[in-house]
């Protein structure tokens, strides 16, 4: 009986103070709905409660959309949507909020939400073991990593295939012992060489490791049959780029297609100056992964010398990196649209990037500004742009300046489709050539003579005066 009680005191004092639930809208039920048996009460709570798990899946699902499409803000919005009190999602919510501020480079908050009670459940402590390990190899090195390092590789004994040897040379990275890490420095490569994903991380840790000789030496020890995988195959592909065969590193990743290959191809046709080549390939490692850091840096400022702006306008749109300065990259982005010809949208996100500088803009903003302002016959904002950017020693707002005291309206002068003047034919070439001269024929109007005559005239009647008098 005192359970009952219970229960149906926890029921009516959230109704009490919150109104009735949305499932007592009738209001036939809401005069009465105390009468409702305890069964009653227990269906509308756990029909409530399925209701806001579903919710929760839901909002999950569209955090890891954003998250996978690089927009954060997204992902952030719908995890605070998903309730702290839910703990069948209280683990993932966490994990998801850890994996975006690693992405932002903030890796001391990953290690706190990580470090969170949620995860003292092995089976969800498996699952971030390694993201936190990595997080913690950006601080000095300490015996609380060394505890994870090995926490996580006993806890995934299980589910590896190579003994974690990728753990492993991450542990010996970040203790400085080269030489420990199998297949580097004086270890004998015949102990990895029977196993291709120990061979794959041998070749990815001596790339990173810039031990191209060592690699060059262990290659004839390989067996044929590891040329067999398309991802080692990418990862000489890339040897080679770096050792610049790029015929060699072509002939290696021929046949795939893969966001690095096609990064690989787009590098050589750069090298090569073929840049319409180059800027296809990097577009087409981007369909395969929207926000490719490495295709982004070279497909922007090719679009730029491409004069392909509107595809650098949606370029720009998929940077993610958070250790880019905002004002600057806004300032980009509305360059892009000046070349575009889209002025008005310039103007708008010029104005925000004025309001952020607090009228201290740098000067290619305030060129910016000036430039917009002349394109929109905008008068009023050009004289004061181009006097703040003549002020800032531009020498083009300085004549801008003069311009606008000669000119009733030097924007729409500037506009005109008629010929203001005549045709220039002013040339080094017409300086050079032979010319005719011909004498320029003089109207006699006034003979020289006559004047002559009579300024002597006046002469001798001056002098007759001034004697008289």
């Amino acid at each position: 009986m005192l359970t009952i009680r219970k229960r149906i005191f926890q029921f009516t004092i959230p109704t009490l103070l919150l109104g009735y639930p949305t499932c007592f809208a009738n209001s036939a039920l809401q005069s009465d709905w105390r009468n409702l048996s305890l069964a009653s009460v227990d269906k509308i709570q756990q029909s409530e409660l399925n209701r806001s798990k579903e919710t929760d899946y839901k909002n999950l699902i569209l955090a890891k959309r954003g998250m996978i499409n690089g927009e954060l803000n997204i992902t952030n919005y719908y995890l605070s949507k998903i309730d702290d009190n839910d703990t069948t999602v209280l683990a993932i919510k966490i994990r998801y909020k850890a994996i975006t501020e690693f992405i932002k480079g903030n890796y001391t908050k990953v290690i706190e939400f990580l470090s969170k009670p949620a995860f003292k459940n092995i089976k969800d402590y498996k699952q971030i073991c390694l993201l936190k390990i990595v997080a913690m190899m950006t601080q000095k090195f300490s015996n609380q990593l060394r505890s994870e390092i090995s926490k996580c590789r006993g806890f995934n004994k299980e589910k590896t295939i190579n003994d974690s040897m990728w753990l492993t040379n991450m542990e010996y990275l970040k203790l400085r012992e080269v030489s420990s890490i199998p297949g580097m420095g004086n270890s004998d490569i015949r102990n990895i060489i029977t196993d291709q994903e120990l061979v794959r991380i041998w070749l990815k840790t001596g790339l990173y490791l810039g031990e191209d000789k060592l690699i060059s030496k262990n290659l004839t020890a390989l067996p044929g049959s590891i040329y067999r995988s398309k991802r080692f195959r990418e990862l000489m592909g890339f040897y080679w780029y770096r050792l610049g065969d790029y015929k060699k590193s072509l002939s290696f990743i021929e046949d795939i297609n893969t966001t690095n290959t096609d990064n690989i191809r787009g590098n050589i046709n750069l090298e090569e100056k073929k840049l319409e080549l180059a800027f296809g390939h990097f577009k087409l490692a981007l369909q395969k992964k929207a926000n490719s850091i490495n295709s982004l840096e070279r497909a922007i400022p090719l679009a730029w010398t491409l004069e392909q702006w509107k595809d650098g306008n949606n370029l720009l749109g998929r940077l993610v990196d958070y250790n880019l300065d905002k004002n600057k990259l806004k300032a980009l982005e509305v360059a892009f649209q000046i070349r575009q010809g889209n002025y008005k949208l310039a103007r708008r996100n010029l104005n925000i990037l004025d309001a952020t500088y607090k009228g201290q803009a740098p000067l290619i903003v305030t060129q910016m500004q000036s430039y917009v302002a002349f394109r929109l016959n905008d008068l009023p904002i050009l004289k004061i742009m181009s006097n703040r950017a003549c002020k800032q020693y531009d020498g083009l707002n300085c004549w801008v300046q003069s311009q606008l005291l000669i000119w009733d309206n030097i924007s729409k002068t500037s506009s005109r489709k008629e010929s203001i003047k005549g045709e220039n034919n002013f040339s080094l070439d017409a300086l050079k050539a032979k010319v005719e001269i011909t004498p320029i024929q003089e109207e006699l109007i006034v003979d020289q003579y006559d004047i002559e005559e009579l300024d002597s005239k006046k002469i001798t009647i001056d002098n007759f005066m001034q004697r008289n008098n």
